[in-house]
């Protein structure tokens, strides 16, 4: 994963994950996280987590990766 070398729910508990885009030819990956089955939503830890696909971290990740792409296209 990209920020996160610990799971917060603990050794193999991780979530599916899924390689969102690539910066300089590395995958950037990110977490799908774990579900509650009563509520069919991400756990509250997995929302926290910077690594979740859904969460804040992955998006800021994806906009600096454009703007660094715009920027290498402008010179």
């Amino acid at each position: 994963m990209v920020h996160v070398s610990k799971c917060p729910l603990g050794k193999g508990q991780r979530g599916r994950s899924t390689t969102e885009f690539y910066h300089n030819g590395k995958p950037q990956k990110y977490c799908y996280g774990r579900i509650d089955m009563m509520t069919e939503e991400a756990l509250e830890e997995c929302k926290a987590c910077k690594d979740w696909v859904h969460g804040r971290q992955c998006d800021e990740d994806f906009e600096n990766h454009l703007m660094e792409v715009q920027e290498g296209r402008n010179k």
